[in-house]
């Protein structure tokens, strides 16, 4: 779960960032906490040269907080196979 909904907070970033370039996104896990608790939420961030990285780091951590606060919706979404886990067979 963490996987895809690590991919689809990157993808949101780039998309709704005009100034970011590149994102990538790594959850941890922790046992025993709820889903939107994981361990470690770490945002590896590059931005257009010339862009404010506080700037863009901070609105970045707020995007992936809010989507963590949703991740319900992935998970349900994933059971329902409403989301693609794998590439399409030729």
């Amino acid at each position: 779960l963490y996987n895809c909904a690590a991919t689809e907070i990157a993808a949101i970033l780039v998309r709704e960032l005009e100034e970011l370039r590149e994102a990538r996104v790594l959850l941890v896990s922790r046992i025993g906490r709820p889903i939107r608790e994981p361990q470690a939420v770490h945002l590896m961030l590059r931005g257009a040269p010339g862009s404010s990285f506080a700037a863009l780091a901070e609105r970045a951590r707020s995007i992936a907080a809010a989507q963590l606060e949703g991740i319900d919706e992935l998970w349900r979404s994933l059971i329902q196979r409403n989301l693609a886990t794998e590439e399409p067979a030729s």
